[in-house]
C-alpha cells in the first residue's frame, strides 16, 4: 500500500490497520466514515503522504461464535490428539459492541486429560489485551487466565492456561478482551471489554 494512493477495504482486511477509536486520527491513515461509505460494508482508506501499510493475514471466519452454544469446533478430542491453531480477530462481530465480543472455541476432553492454551495478541504489537475463560457443557467457569503468558515467554499482557480435565466433557474456550469477566457465555454481548485486536490462539492436546 502506497502514500497518496486509495484504496478500498471492508472493515477487516487488514487487520494493522489502525482500531476504531483515537488512532484513527493518526499520521498514517484517514478514513472517510461520514461520506465515504460504499456498498457491502466497504470504505474508501487514503495512505497520507510519506506512510505505508503492510497488510497482516488473519482469520475473519470466527465472527458470529460469541456463545457457547455458536461455539466454533476446534476437532480436538482424547481420540484425535493435536494443535489447533487460528489468528482470529476480537472486535469483528457488528451485533456487538467492539469490547464485547467474544470468540468461542470447543474440545471434548476425558478425565485426566490436559490441555495448553495460549493466546499471543500483545506481544505481536495488537492492541487486545486477551483474556481467557474456559466453561464446561454447564456455562460453569473451570479456569481463568489475564496477563499470564505462556511458559518461556517475556512477561505481557497475554494469557495461558494449562487445564487438566476433572471429568468427561465437552469444554469451551472464550476469548476476550481484558475487563470482561463477567459476561455470560450463553448470552451474546452480555459483558464489557476495554481493547479490541487480532492474536494468534493455539491449543494442544496430547
Amino acid at each position: 500500500m502506497l502514500a497518496n494512493s486509495n484504496y478500498l477495504f471492508n472493515e477487516f482486511s487488514y487487520s494493522m490497520l489502525p482500531t476504531p477509536d483515537s488512532d484513527w486520527n493518526s499520521s498514517v491513515a484517514q478514513i472517510f466514515l461520514d461520506n465515504g461509505l460504499l456498498e457491502n460494508n466497504l470504505y474508501q482508506l487514503q495512505i497520507l503522504p510519506g506512510a505505508s501499510l503492510d497488510p497482516i493475514s488473519f482469520d475473519d471466519s470466527f465472527i458470529n461464535n460469541d456463545t457457547i452454544s455458536q461455539a466454533s469446533n476446534t476437532g480436538l478430542s482424547s481420540t484425535d490428539l493435536g494443535i489447533f491453531s487460528t489468528s482470529p480477530y476480537i472486535g469483528n462481530n457488528r451485533s456487538v459492541e467492539l469490547g464485547s465480543d467474544v470468540d468461542f472455541f470447543a474440545f471434548d476432553l476425558g478425565a485426566g486429560d490436559t490441555v495448553t492454551i495460549d493466546v499471543d495478541a500483545n506481544e505481536l504489537g495488537s492492541d487486545l489485551n486477551p483474556l481467557l475463560r474456559l466453561f464446561d457443557s454447564n456455562g460453569i467457569e473451570v479456569a481463568l487466565s489475564d496477563n499470564d503468558p505462556a511458559p518461556g515467554e517475556q512477561t505481557s499482557l497475554d494469557s495461558y492456561i494449562e487445564f487438566t480435565a476433572p471429568s468427561t466433557d465437552t469444554y469451551y474456550l472464550g476469548v476476550s478482551s481484558a475487563g470482561n469477566l463477567s459476561y455470560d457465555p450463553f448470552v451474546q454481548g452480555s459483558g464489557n471489554g476495554f481493547s479490541w485486536g487480532f492474536y494468534d490462539l493455539e491449543l494442544t492436546l496430547n
